[in-house]
């Protein structure tokens, strides 16, 4: 079964690296929880800044 890869990025500097992580955690949390479990839809979720695609 193929993993879903969602990018969540941050495009303001009011948020620190380490908050956005912390957003993305959460986030993972939930792809896990809900859509693995219940819709059989494996994903990720990992957190980037706009400066890394720079």
């Amino acid at each position: 079964m193929l993993v879903t890869q969602l990018a969540l990025v941050s495009e303001t500097a009011q948020l620190t690296p380490s908050q956005l992580n912390r957003v993305a955690a959460a986030l993972q949390k939930q792809a896990l929880r809900d859509f693995c479990l219940i819709w059989n839809i494996p994903a990720t979720v990992d957190a980037y800044t706009a400066r890394d695609f720079r």
